[in-house]
């Protein structure tokens, strides 16, 4: 079983010295997957996706600095991970963390002083969500190529007549023989078991059951009849920003999707918010583990992080196919757990006992939710040709190879190629 985290590391930024790290970031965006691109993210066996995202200061309070954001999700334990990163590429560390507060001087920049400095201002995540859960990037990789092989065998072999069964075993043997698919004669790992969490999940909820329901009239007669929402039309949203977002998606099958947002003030909005959080944290960790959430099957992995001691929230997503698409999946199959996050920010469309409208108003939502997208400078993904689909598909080819199946089975099967 594998231990997913998301590492967070946010740190201040020098004043002075934001537009200089900000074209030297969008600089390292242009050739972050390529080979010579300074990082060299691609040497890592662990991290699935990285960023990096510079976080304005927000307009109600000055003295606060802009912030880096970076944010990678990995496998293993968060300790090794920062270890790993600190050692990527010193020079090209040396040169983005320069630009910020508290980072070694030249003259003590060591990899135990990286490391120290990263652990230092990692953050805690809130929530996060993995679309492949228990697969590491080297299985996945793993798996790719192992279906593109099994591909290509039946593009040059005529199979023509032949039964499922006996096309199957053809297949079992180009693997098998195959040394450099020795892994796949040993079992997957093992998916994690989460049914005795949920049971207990569910007992503690029953009996606090009335207290929620008390808990949404009391935000719904003192909050959300007096909030304000922005109506922003989709018309309204400002140029320059739409064209800075642009710049960094549809590259390829997947996207990113960096957004911040202010908490609505008042403790009781920021423990409604603190509790939806857990929550989502908790059921993706243990009911989403198929692949989909609410049946989307479009997201690879997404975390949500407070800041400055819960004034903002910070939306880090990884997803398959445009962001409208994005966006309108979880209007349709997922409304009542994005309202019970996103109605606790400012300007939201009008929302009723915490789950209800909201992002049904499509038009005010996907204005609202532009409005709050900030671009995401550099962005990486190990497996820019995968969607999640790909990704639980070609486990189940993996698994396939090891079952024993009737007619019916192995053309079942042959239909995943």
């Amino acid at each position: 079983m594998t231990n997913f985290r998301t590492l967070t590391v946010v740190v201040d930024v020098k004043a002075g010295s934001e537009q200089a790290l900000r074209q030297l970031l969008d600089r390292y965006g242009d050739i972050i997957q390529e080979d010579d691109a300074g990082l060299r993210l691609s040497s890592s066996h662990t991290i699935h996706f990285a960023r990096w995202v510079l976080v304005e200061p927000p307009t109600s309070d000055s003295r606060v600095p802009t912030r880096l954001v970076f944010s990678c999700n990995h496998d293993g334990p968060q300790d090794a991970q920062v270890q790993q990163v600190a050692r990527l590429d010193p020079a090209t560390l040396d040169s983005i963390y320069g630009c910020c507060v508290g980072y070694p001087p030249q003259s003590r920049r060591t990899e135990q002083s990286r490391t120290a400095y990263l652990r230092a201002n990692a953050v805690r995540v809130s929530a996060i969500f993995i679309g492949a859960p228990d697969r590491t990037l080297g299985q996945i990789r793993d798996e790719a190529q192992l279906r593109e092989a099994i591909e290509a065998f039946l593009d040059t072999t005529d199979f023509g007549g032949k039964p499922p069964t006996e096309v199957l075993e053809a297949i079992r043997h180009m693997v098998l023989s195959d040394p450099e698919f020795e892994w796949v004669r040993s079992p997957a790992p093992p998916r994690t078991k989460t049914s005795l969490k949920l049971a207990a999940f569910a007992l503690v909820l029953l009996p606090l059951l009335p207290a929620v329901a008390a808990w949404l009239v009391v935000l719904r007669l003192f909050c959300e009849r007096v909030e304000k929402p922005l109506n922003l039309m989709p018309s309204g949203l400002e140029p320059s920003l739409l064209r800075t977002l642009e710049r960094r998606e549809d590259i390829y099958v997947q996207n990113q999707f960096s957004q911040l947002m202010d908490v609505k003030p008042g403790h009781f909005r920021l423990l409604t918010l603190r509790g939806v959080l857990w929550t989502s944290n908790f059921l993706g960790r243990n009911l989403f583990t198929n692949g989909t959430i609410n049946s989307i099957p479009s997201i690879h992995f997404y975390s949500w992080i407070l800041l400055d001691r819960g004034t903002r929230l910070l939306f880090l997503s990884n997803f398959d196919g445009s962001w409208e698409s994005y966006l309108g999946d979880f209007i349709d199959k997922a409304a009542p757990g994005l309202n019970g996050v996103l109605s606790n920010c400012a300007g939201f469309p009008v929302t009723w006992f915490l789950f209800f409208k909201g992002v049904t108003d499509v038009e005010h939502y996907k204005a609202w939710a532009r409005n709050a997208n900030i671009a995401t400078q550099a962005w990486y993904t190990a497996y820019p040709t995968l969607n999640v689909k790909n990704v639980n598909l070609n486990s189940r080819i993996r698994a396939g190879l090891a079952s024993t199946m009737d007619e019916t089975e192995a053309a079942e099967w042959l239909r995943m190629l």
